[in-house]
This record gives C-alpha cells, sequence and structure tokens, in this order.
C-alpha cells in the first residue's frame, strides 16, 4: 500500500475489487468460466502458474 494518498488509494483499490467481481459475475452468468493470473506470479513462479493453468483446463 502506497504511503502517500492513502485514503485515494484505498478508494482505488477497493472499487477495482468491486468491479473485477461484478465482472467475474457477468461471465460466470453467461457460462464462462475465467482464470486470473496475476502478473507477480508469472514473473516469480512459472512452474506453479502452468500448474494452475493445467488444473483449471482439467
Amino acid at each position: 500500500m502506497p504511503k502517500t494518498r492513502m485514503e485515494f488509494w484505498v478508494d482505488k483499490l477497493q472499487k477495482n475489487v468491486e468491479r473485477d467481481q461484478r465482472n467475474m459475475e457477468a461471465l460466470q452468468d453467461d457460462g464462462w468460466q475465467a482464470l486470473i493470473l496475476w502478473e507477480c506470479e508469472i514473473k516469480t513462479d512459472l512452474e506453479s502458474v502452468a500448474a494452475k493453468i493445467q488444473r483449471f483446463l482439467a
């Protein structure tokens, strides 16, 4: 969490979470399954990411 403008960042990040939840629910309502991969995962642990993708596709 940034140390400056805390109120701004807390509000922004909360809105991002709410937006992501709405989008995921909309996809599921339309019959889609979605897998979320975080950039930090991809950069640091490709083996775990590959296993996560394989489990998702199985």
